[in-house]
Order: structure tokens, then sequence, then C-alpha cells
């Protein structure tokens, strides 16, 4: 959770239950975390004889700029997601639609003459703060993606655990 002020009023940013039963929330970060995957994976593919390298590499930069150029639609879809629980139906109902919470972000983008990519991040740490990622079932389905940045376990290697 996460209080900031946005023209003079306090918002509260929590991701719980109203924000992982707004599918749009859910679904927009499973797809930015594929789509970042996928075109991280085929930038790093091999070239294979017989395919056209300068093919496969604009592929991938195209995978690449169709997920940077949904930044801004993702990050207003968090954001609304993020005040749902304290401002939305459930909460003192100031932020009722997506288009109120577009207001809000376009008044906090003007405030700190930020960017959506900072906005977007921003969402994503209070996500991890608020154990998103666990309760709608992300960071498992990320783990077995192996898209979750963590590197499979090495056989015949142990983790140190602090306990003998």
């Amino acid at each position: 959770m996460r209080r900031l002020t946005i023209n003079g009023k306090e918002y509260t940013f929590k991701f719980s239950i109203e924000a992982s039963l707004y599918n749009e929330c859910t679904e927009a970060t499973m797809n930015m975390f594929l789509s970042f995957g996928e075109a991280q994976g085929e930038a790093s593919v091999e070239v294979v004889e017989g395919v056209d390298a300068r093919q496969q590499v604009m592929s991938a930069m195209r995978k690449t700029f169709s997920s940077v150029a949904n930044i801004p639609q993702t990050t207003l879809t968090l954001f609304y997601a993020g005040l749902m629980e304290c401002h939305g139906a459930s909460g003192d109902n100031t932020v009722r639609s997506i288009t109120d919470a577009k207001g809000v972000l376009a008044d906090y983008l003007r405030e700190t003459n930020g960017n959506f990519y900072d906005v977007m991040n921003m969402m994503l740490e209070i996500m991890g703060e608020d154990h998103f990622f666990d309760l709608t079932g992300i960071s498992e389905i990320l783990k077995k993606l192996n898209l979750d940045g963590e590197s499979e376990k090495k056989p015949g290697r142990k983790r140190k655990t602090g306990e003998d």
C-alpha cells in the first residue's frame, strides 16, 4: 500500500482483492510479462541456418516496440486497479471509473513531470509489496514459465538457507 498526494488529495494505492478481481489488471500484467519475455527470448535466439537473421531481429524489435507502445494503457489500467480498493465502490467512491482514474493519473504526471513508464514501475513495486502476484497466482505461473528472473536450481548445488 502506498499513499500519494495528488492535486491536494491523498490517494491510497492498494493491490488486494478489488485489484485482483479486476480482470483487466491481471490480464494487462500477464500480457506485459509475457510479451517482454517473448521479445527477450526472440532477441536471444541463435541464428539458425536457412533462417533470415534480419527477419528474426525485426520480429524481436516489433514485439519489443509493441510492448513499449502499450505502456501508457497498461499504466492506466494498473493505476486504476490500485485505486479501486480505497477509492472505488468498496472505498470512498471518489474514483468510480477508469475515466476518473485517468484524470488523477494526468494530474499526477503533470505535478511530478513524470512519465508512464515510471508510474508503471511504481505500480509494479506496490503490487509486489502488497503480494498481488501471490494473491492472483501470477508468481506461480511466472515460476513455471521461468520468467520470474530466477534461474532454475542447478543439480548438485544446494541453496544456503542459514540453517545447518
